[in-house]
């Protein structure tokens, strides 16, 4: 993606480029090679600036090796030397069949021939679809419909949602033979019937990662297979058994496996490489870092942004922050994806105590950033000293520096709410799927109940699955951040809802201890991976006599199965249903939703 303001390569500058190429020897270079480096002749020059800067080391493709050659000398000006270089070093080798991905996500420039060649819309324009699923999609709804629909219509279309979609295009007017037409397409592709074509290349992408990246990444342990992980296959048979009792089975549900994460929580180091830092995860067990610019996981927007981030970086002279020397500028840099938009709203961690001492750098920076219509808002959160800790959690420490304070995120569960979320704020990194988990929530909360959340963040899975049905919701969460969203999607409810709902800024044990519970008959608990520690015997043998039901949303299964050996002995409490969710699929994790009801 450029930025807004795209600059172009204007016409003297193209000449030199031709005349510099016939001036080194083009006519004596192979065929694919001339080719490749007449493609680099019309690029723009952001294009070539960036290509020169991430993959000259490296480059997968001939034509890549030929953009990265034009400027590999710039500074020097002696283009004939990198030609030369270039022809020396990829003379013999063979054209690649295939472009390489990093530039996948980039509008592609006008003077690129297209000849015989399908236009390829940007990720961004696509709906995030890969450029399979989105031939596919086009083919069921047709060229008309728009990116994000058509997106939608893909993933319904993988969950055998096929009656959704005969509603949903016989209410856009379509004729009901070309319904039973769309019908029979999509059922063709993804119920089987079709074993050859199509349908093979949707499986496959549906059960396998085929990450490149695999292996050398920390993120993803299993690349096929993803329900066989060490802890789910515990989850399945401890909870497996106890389901049994209850005379229900354990069931796993997973969503899509790629594109899924819209946030990622990144980290910047430095390094010997032409670019002097990488940005990405640490390698197990070190503080090296590895860049993931191909991440399958990550909406194609984080992607993106990434690397549009790391050529202003060059551009502007930013520092990774030295963990040794405590030294430089950028520790570490949060993309959160508004997905109705795809728009990315950007935290960095500045190795600084405000915005004078940030500045010039990280004015400049953002001064640059904020140029590409891909960010929807920049934040800055200023922490120095040593240790793991990504943020500063003081309130003072967080700036907005470009955008609106707020991505929205609509759960379409229950109200269909759509929730404000600022960095500060803790949000599920698969909300696709934590969705999926509030509208089970939703199916347990009987009219008429009185609720209390607690760990309840900005009130998301209350307010969306519990609000509608019950007499009053109380929720409470010890991050101050919370309130003014959960005030703010409040605001948003008619009258009769709005006197339903409140909140209280605690911790769980406050909340207890100043009576939040006292009254309620349904108790939701949500708490971090570490469980609910002695909040699970306060359930056990202190809880109030008018709490009949506990659902517990489950972020770490060692944490829950402690829990559930303390609630569930002195048969007081007994497990009525419990299902895990894959919400970070390749990862060894599972989310768990466990309903107990009093005996």
């Amino acid at each position: 993606m450029r930025r807004s303001s795209s600059v172009t390569v204007a016409a003297p500058m193209l000449k030199m480029r031709r005349v510099v190429l016939i001036c080194c020897g083009f006519v004596l270079l192979p065929c694919s090679l001339r080719a490749a480096c007449l493609q680099a002749s019309h690029l723009s020059a952001p294009d070539c600036s960036y290509t020169a800067r991430r993959l000259i080391p490296g480059c997968a493709t001939v034509a890549e090796a030929a953009f990265a050659a034009l400027h590999l000398p710039s500074n020097k000006r002696d283009h004939s030397l990198a030609i030369s270089s270039f022809a020396c070093k990829f003379g013999s080798e063979r054209p690649a069949t295939k472009k390489s991905s990093s530039f996948s996500n980039r509008t592609p420039s006008k003077g690129l021939s297209t000849q015989n060649k399908k236009v390829l819309l940007p990720a961004k324009q696509r709906g995030g679809l890969s450029r399979k699923e989105w031939d596919l999609a086009v083919k069921i709804a047709g060229p008309k419909t728009s990116p994000g629909q058509l997106a939608k219509m893909m993933d319904m279309a993988k969950n055998g949602k096929f009656n959704e979609l005969e509603v949903i295009w016989e209410r856009e007017g379509a004729s009901k033979n070309e319904v039973k037409r769309r019908t029979k397409i999509t059922k063709e592709i993804f119920a089987g019937s079709n074993q050859s074509g199509p349908q093979n290349v949707v499986a496959a992408t549906q059960s396998e990662l085929r990450c490149v990246h695999f292996g050398a990444c920390p993120g993803c342990i299993v690349e096929a297979n993803l329900h066989d992980t060490p802890t789910i296959n515990e989850a399945k048979m401890f909870l497996g058994a106890l389901t049994k009792q209850a005379g229900r089975e354990f069931e796993v549900n997973m969503g899509q496996i790629h594109r899924w994460r819209t946030l990622a929580k990144l980290a910047v180091s430095p390094t010997n490489n032409e670019m002097g830092f990488e940005i990405g995860l640490y390698k197990s067990g070190t503080h090296d870092v590895l860049a993931i610019p191909r991440c399958r996981v990550h909406h194609p927007s984080i992607n993106e942004a990434v690397s549009i981030l790391q050529e202003e970086m060059l551009a502007v002279g930013i520092q990774a922050y030295d963990e040794k020397s405590s030294e430089g500028h950028l520790r570490y840099v949060q993309m959160m994806v508004e997905r109705h938009s795809n728009k990315v709203q950007m935290t960095m961690v500045w190795n600084a105590e405000n915005f004078r001492d940030a500045s010039p750098q990280a004015q400049l920076l953002v001064k640059r950033l904020k140029l590409y219509d891909i960010f929807h808002s920049i934040w800055i959160n200023y922490r120095t000293g040593t240790g793991n800790v990504i943020f500063n959690r003081d309130e003072k420490k967080w700036q907005l520096l470009i955008g609106p304070k707020y991505v929205a995120e609509r759960i379409e569960a229950g109200l269909n709410l759509s929730f404000p979320i600022a960095p500060s704020m803790f949000r599920q990194g698969n909300l696709e799927q934590f969705t999926a988990i509030i509208q089970k929530v939703e199916t347990f909360i009987e009219p008429g109940s009185k609720v209390c959340e607690l760990y309840a963040g900005a009130g998301m899975v209350g307010l969306s699955a519990a609000l509608q049905n019950c007499e009053w919701l109380r929720c409470s969460d010890e991050n101050p951040a919370n309130l003014d969203a959960f005030l703010a999607t409040k605001q948003s409810l008619p009258i009769d809802l709005k006197r339903k709902a409140y909140y209280t800024t605690s911790s769980a044990e406050e909340a207890i201890e100043d009576g939040q519970v006292d009254g309620a008959d349904v108790l939701i608990v949500d708490p971090p991976r570490k469980g609910l520690e002695l909040l699970a015997h306060w359930i056990q043998s202190k809880s109030p006599t008018e709490l009949k039901k506990v659902i517990y949303i489950s972020c770490g299964f060692k944490a829950l199965k402690e829990d559930l050996k303390v609630m569930l002995s002195g048969n007081k409490w007994k497990l009525t249903h419990a299902e895990g969710h894959v919400l970070f699929p390749g990862s060894d994790h599972i989310e768990c939703l466990v309903v107990l009801e009093k005996l």
